[in-house]
């Protein structure tokens, strides 16, 4: 997709596609860090917050069969969908060779065994699509879509199975949570509060309701405080592993043929597959 001249923030204009590609990298770099007031808080101070002690549940992650991994590849990887920078696509893993998902197989299990992410497969290829209505020359009117390699895709699919079994068992996702839960919609919340307001009218109570749109919720997640978190709710293995999941990502702007330099990723989580 053609990109228009990108008015840079000294007033003048980036024309070619390196300079746009660059451009955009800077911007998403600056979102992607930690509020200013995170490093003025700190860590101590933010974990008087929570339980003192990690979890100490011992619960190793189930390892993966090669049927297992054909199968999720089957089912959830799509084949059309546009590959990461390596330019492996879906299309190719579904007609690879049972030798080829074997080796895959072992990488997964490796991950599982170690608590360790490979690096590469936390490198994000981003394109900017232009938000409807907006003005064409400014970097703030463009929407970035993250692409990230196939197989840190199928990881994570993986993973989040692993992971939705513990937190399932230990209730730790609230009743009134519907937003990234399997069979749970934005209908179902409407319907929630729908019901608790005729409840309310019912008692002839007062009923308030107060709708919070946070900027950037999801761009300015702070690493440190939410792996410090993650180590008081999930059994070790689990806690590591996602640890490493969030730890050096990094992501390149991508506009038609040519890429930005390579930046880091200090906050966040919308890189991730």
């Amino acid at each position: 997709m053609q990109i228009p001249p990108i008015r840079t923030a000294n007033g003048s204009w980036a024309k070619n596609n390196s300079d746009k590609a660059n451009i955009f990298a800077e911007y998403l770099e600056v979102i992607f860090q930690p509020n200013e007031n995170s490093s003025k808080l700190g860590i101590k101070n933010i974990k008087e917050n929570f339980t003192n002690e990690f979890c100490q549940d011992i619960q190793n992650i189930k390892l993966m069969t090669t049927r297992e991994v054909m199968k999720e590849i089957k089912l959830n990887i799509k084949q059309k969908k546009s590959p990461g920078y390596d330019l492996i696509t879906g299309e190719i893993l579904h007609n690879l060779p049972k030798k080829a998902i074997i080796k895959i197989t072992m990488l997964i299990n490796a991950a599982f065994k170690l608590q360790y992410v490979p690096s590469s497969w936390k490198i994000a290829e981003v394109i900017m699509i232009p938000k409807p209505g907006k003005p064409p020359h400014d970097v703030t009117s463009y929407r970035p879509i993250s692409l990230v390699p196939v197989l840190s895709k199928l990881f994570e699919i993986i993973l989040i199975k692993r992971l939705n079994l513990v937190i399932e068992r230990k209730g730790l996702i609230p009743s009134h949570q519907f937003g990234f839960r399997s069979k749970h919609s934005t209908i179902d919340q409407i319907h929630r509060i729908t019901n608790v307001i005729e409840k309310a009218l019912e008692e002839k109570k007062v009923c308030s309701a107060l709708f919070l749109d946070v900027a950037q919720a999801l761009d300015k997640v702070w690493h440190e405080v939410l792996n410090y978190k993650l180590k008081t709710l999930l059994p070790p293995q689990l806690a590591k592993i996602l640890e490493s999941c969030l730890k050096n990502r990094s992501f390149r702007i991508k506009v038609e043929d040519t890429f930005s330099e390579r930046k880091d990723i200090k906050a966040g989580v919308w890189c991730c597959g």
